[in-house]
């Protein structure tokens, strides 16, 4: 975590763009006011898909140069707009970390205004529930953004030409763009803001139950058809557990045909395949059972990880873990690996130069954790105790709701994602596993599923 003030404390926003890793997944940024490409142009050189958020009125808030780089781009990098009361300031670059703060996207903004931001890295984001947030807003968001295209482009031009005599006239601009631009959009644009209400709390984890389970009844669904003989490739054996199948199955799928080269086009995949889901699910099965082997680790996973897991994680095993039991279950689990591998040095006490393998930093982390608390008190193994048999098996989406995102059961550093697999390495066959990857193999398939950061 850090604060980004510019010449306050010279650390400036452009520098995050500076020194960032090559294996950034996209970035999403929802930032009202843009009159600089210096983040598309960073996406372009980088080969960064990019979703842009910008707001949209009278007073041309996304410059017409701007908009127009955007049309020409390529369909990777997107931009859409949100009509009025509309000022967030917020850069997502996923696997990377995010800025939160007052830059707009302009050259002043990056390098000389006095501005005030908080830099989060994506192991901040996870440890205090950030990241699911920013999914949310995200979603939101783009549901009440209009697509940039040729037309709203050209129509914006025009507006613009024509009122330039009247920009000190505000009223008279906005009451012309009402009538103007606003009639030709696809929307009725209600504004993102509302009273917040006392229900507030319900409603999300109401919207949450509905969206985790409806994914899971996908999971299941597959899970069914991907153990039968002719979509089961023959190094698996049938008594695999369905749940571990199907997960291992979308593992594969993902990383030997989704992402490739450190990007994710999960994205495009989805846009191809949302009208044709059953043909793109027949020819990945039918791609899975002609492996003669496994593609990656898969084979590791089914017959050595997934056992050790499913037995540690037992009711009558979870509470009972040593500290070394702990950190070999974290280290198992995929999202907490990717979680680890974000985690900084600095997050963990170590000088910055610390080189550290992937499995000792997994290490490092689970010690962290295995010595934190809940905030109603619990251990790491009562928390596991909770979610798993903490009541009816069927509840158990309500208790990954408290242990995500109730402070009394959440523990830091162990997000959505970990605790969607743990739940599936324990319960393979009720609830399949899900993360991150899951999610995005599944869009990518062509399912209109909701991706949390893996």
């Amino acid at each position: 975590m850090k604060v980004i003030t510019n010449g306050i404390n010279e650390s400036y926003l452009i520098e995050l763009l500076e020194n960032a890793p090559d294996d950034i997944e996209m970035v999403k940024a929802a930032v009202a006011y843009a009159s600089d490409d210096e983040l598309l142009k960073f996406c372009l050189a980088r080969k960064i898909p990019l979703m842009f958020y910008g707001r949209m009125d009278h007073s041309m808030p996304v410059s017409l140069p701007i908009l127009k780089k955007f049309l020409t781009a390529g369909p990777s990098y997107q931009c859409k707009l949100v009509y009025k009361h509309y000022h967030p300031k917020v850069i997502w670059l996923v696997n990377y970390g995010a800025y939160i703060g007052s830059a707009n996207l302009s050259r002043s903004a990056w390098t000389s205004n006095v501005e005030c931001g908080i830099w989060f890295t994506e192991g901040d984001l996870k440890m205090h529930g950030i990241d699911v947030e920013l999914v949310d807003l995200f979603e939101k968001v783009e549901k009440e953004s209009e697509v940039l295209t040729e037309e709203l482009f050209n129509r914006l031009k025009v507006f613009a030409d024509a009122n330039k005599a009247d920009q000190e006239r505000e009223s008279l601009l906005s009451r012309n763009f009402d009538v103007h631009i606003r009639p030709q959009l696809s929307k009725d644009f209600k504004g993102l803001a509302r009273i917040v209400s006392k229900h507030n709390s319900e409603n999300r984890k109401r919207k949450f139950l509905e969206e985790w389970n409806s994914t899971l009844q996908t999971l299941r669904k597959l899970s069914d058809i991907i153990v039968q003989d002719a979509n089961r490739p023959a190094w698996i054996k049938n008594s695999v557990p369905k749940g571990v199948q199907v997960d291992q199955f979308l593992h594969a799928y993902y990383y030997q045909n989704v992402k490739i080269n450190n990007q994710s086009y999960y994205e495009e995949h989805y846009q191809k395949n949302r009208g044709r889901t059953d043909q793109a699910l027949k020819e990945a099965f039918t791609w899975w059972h002609s492996l003669a082997k496994a593609p990656g680790d898969e084979d590791k996973f089914i017959y050595e990880r997934a056992p050790f897991l499913l037995k540690s994680l037992s009711r009558d095993e979870v509470t009972q873990l040593s500290e070394d039991q702990f950190i070999q279950v974290c280290q198992k689990i995929h999202a907490f690996l990717t979680a680890s591998r974000q985690t900084t040095n600095n997050e963990l006490g170590f000088p910055k130069d610390t080189k550290l393998e992937l499995l000792d930093r997994a290490e490092q982390v689970a010690k962290w954790i295995w010595n934190s608390r809940s905030g109603n008190g619990s251990s790491p193994l009562q928390v596991f105790n909770h979610i798993l048999y903490g009541g009816s098996t069927d509840d158990v989406p309500h208790r990954v709701w408290d242990a995500a995102f109730e402070d009394d059961w959440h523990l830091q550093r162990f997000g959505l994602s970990c605790i969607g697999e743990l739940v599936g390495w324990a319960m393979p066959d009720k609830y399949p596993p899900r993360n991150g990857r899951t999610s995005k193999a599944l869009r990518a398939l062509g399912f209109d599923v909701k991706v949390y950061s893996e």
